[in-house]
């Protein structure tokens, strides 16, 4: 048969699916039809289409609920998804605060003020918060503090309060915080100046009813006159009757005789108006014109006031903010909290050179170790976050630490501070900074951070030594408190300069110096940690070679594996949060040749006919 081109062959009508047609299958020819064909393999991946398309039983298409919109410019056109309703007219709108006008339409608005006393500033809030502020008058009154009437000083205000003179017109509640200011007379007054006070006069037909204690001039018999003992009586011509009044003295006579006083002189004209006292009794002014006692208190209590009086208090129920020492412990031990509101203390050292180690459970003196000669150095951060540059150093030279060490190598994660900033662990595996709090404030935890108080808040059972203080005396920024005898507390200076470390020398903590980086290192070793890695050779105390082994680890940048056979491929494994290795499988009518270094996927099948033919079907298939 001659060779025949597809442009050759009659055109075909609607295809049904029944049409039979050739393929090669395992290097055979056979045939099948196109719904066959069209049917297999099973559609198994999803589509996102602009449409509802019934023919892709996994596709998915494109909707947009309230405020959004779908515009398709088809075939080759521009899909758009715009806004609508509110949601366009608040992209469209000016600056401001938004203020919904209509079901679809969004207006900025800006805060304004209307009359005097308050300003806003940034009423539309485009540079920042709004702000309202008074002004004037208003804000004078606003800053005012304490009780009284309120008095104008131009565009000022203050408070005044009602007082009156003494010994001549007294004032109750001349603030007005309980009720009307009064005023009235004092006891006992004395009349100022120096002419002379007038008092009712007339006849004696005009004399009143009388109430004991009135006064007037008699203009009948040019005397003056007093009502007492239910009568009026003139006086100034001899003593005629006589009272103490209110002093608390009685006469042995009112009238006539000898003059003999008894009773006790009250408070309010200079006395106690007590009688009797026993051993230790307080006098104090119980009232404005009373003194009251106050009975000695118990043996080692102290005196307190309760608001309006004296009284004798346990001075273990007195709270001080800030005590001497801390109760406890022996010579240079630390002190450290083993619990909320519970203080232990360190074992002190015992031999030099030793420093403050956490094992993990508890803080130990450990010795610093390592003997030997090293001929090459070199230094790695691994997974820290350090890096070190110079290296590696065969003679001399300097390794040079840089980078930032990490929470959970035993670092902060953090580069930079603000003066007094405190490290504490925040979550996961970082450390968060606290700001300084403010002067004289005391560092507590609130169940789940630090914080800062003020020492007013807190208490503690004794001013010189307690169990639990909110703060030590003494001491100055920086320095660390340590027992030098059992209850006594001292402090270690301060260091001066950064990166030192605190030593037991013997006999006193002190500040040694830090490692640098440079010098001679007598012994070198190295981990792997939890790369996967393995180290051999080590330690090397002279010379030698430490060898790495072991497998990468895909955690840090491996891939976890260490042989592969011809075709395999790393692929991503959720289950194991790692790679694995997986080779391609073949599907009906593929055939793969994993061969070295490459994949080769080819069709399947053989048989007769024309070249041009053959071509035909693989690209009908495809």
């Amino acid at each position: 048969m001659a060779n025949i081109q597809i442009t050759q062959l009659p055109a075909a009508g609607t295809i049904t699916g029944t049409e039979a047609v050739p393929i090669v299958q395992n290097g055979v020819t056979v045939q099948t039809t196109t719904g066959a064909i069209a049917a297999s393999p099973a559609q198994t991946q999803t589509f996102l289409t602009v449409n509802q398309e019934p023919t892709l039983a996994n596709s998915r298409y494109v909707g947009v609920g309230s405020g959004l919109t779908i515009s398709d410019g088809g075939a080759q056109g521009l899909f758009q998804i715009g806004t609508t309703g509110a949601l366009s007219s608040l992209i469209n709108a000016g600056n401001g605060i938004m203020a919904k006008t209509g079901s679809t339409t969004l207006t900025p608005r800006t805060l304004q003020t209307s009359g005097q006393g308050v300003t806003i500033t940034n009423g539309d809030g485009v540079s920042g918060d709004p702000t309202f502020a008074l002004t004037g008058v208003a804000a004078a009154i606003a800053g005012l503090s304490g009780f009284g009437q309120l008095t104008m000083l131009g565009t000022g205000a203050t408070i005044r309060q009602l007082v009156g003179a003494t010994n001549e017109v007294t004032v109750s509640d001349g603030a007005g915080t309980s009720g009307n200011p009064t005023i009235a007379i004092a006891s006992n007054p004395v009349l100022p100046g120096t002419g002379a006070m007038t008092v009712p006069k007339g006849t004696t037909a005009q004399r009143p009813i009388g109430t004991n204690g009135q006064l007037r001039y008699n203009e009948d018999d040019n005397s003056f006159e007093v009502y007492a003992n239910g009568g009026w009586t003139a006086f100034g011509q001899g003593v005629n009757s006589f009272s103490a009044g209110g002093t608390g003295f009685t006469p042995a006579t009112t009238s006539y005789g000898n003059i003999v006083l008894d009773g006790v002189l009250n408070a309010a004209h200079g006395g106690t108006g007590t009688l009797s006292y026993a051993i230790g009794d307080t006098l104090y002014a119980s009232g404005a014109t009373a003194l009251s006692k106050l009975t000695i208190g118990t043996n080692g209590f102290v005196m307190t006031s309760n608001g309006s009086a004296p009284t004798w208090t346990n001075p273990s129920g007195l709270s001080v903010g800030t005590a001497t020492n801390i109760a406890g412990g022996a010579a240079n031990q630390i002190a450290y909290q083993s619990g909320a509101g519970a203080t232990t203390f360190a074992i002190a050292p015992t031999i030099a050179g030793t420093i403050l180690q956490w094992n993990g459970s508890a803080f130990v003196w450990t010795a610093v170790s390592g003997t030997g000669t090293v001929t090459s150095v070199d230094a790695s951060g691994g997974t820290t976050g350090m890096t070190f540059s110079g290296g590696p150093i065969t003679a001399a030279g300097t390794l040079t630490l840089a980078g930032t060490l990490i929470t959970s190598n035993g670092g902060t994660g953090l580069t930079s501070y603000t003066a007094g900033d405190i490290l504490y662990y925040s979550t996961g595996t970082a450390l968060s900074k606290l700001s300084i709090g403010s002067n004289g404030y005391v560092l507590i935890s609130n169940g789940s951070a630090p914080q800062y108080v003020a020492q007013s808040t807190l208490s503690v059972g004794s001013a010189t030594t307690a169990t639990t203080a909110a703060n030590l005396s003494g001491g100055v920024a920086n320095q660390i408190p340590y027992q030098t005898a059992p209850g006594v507390t001292s402090f270690v200076v301060a260091p001066a300069v950064a990166d030192r470390y605190l030593k037991w020398d013997g006999s006193a903590f002190v500040w040694a110096t830090a490692g640098t980086g440079s010098g001679t290192v007598t012994s070198i070793d190295v981990s792997g940690g939890l790369t996967g890695l393995t180290f051999t050779g080590g330690p090397v105390t002279s010379s030698g070679t430490i060898t790495a082994s072991g497998t990468l680890a895909t955690g840090y940048g491996g891939t976890g594996q260490t042989t592969y056979t011809d075709g395999q491929l790393l692929i991503g494994n959720s289950a194991t949060g790692s790679l694995s290795k997986a080779t391609l499988i073949a599907g009906s009518n593929i055939t793969i040749t994993n061969g070295n270094g490459t994949i080769t996927i080819d069709s399947t099948g053989g048989g007769s006919g024309s070249a041009t033919q053959a071509q035909a079907y693989a690209w009908f298939i495809c």
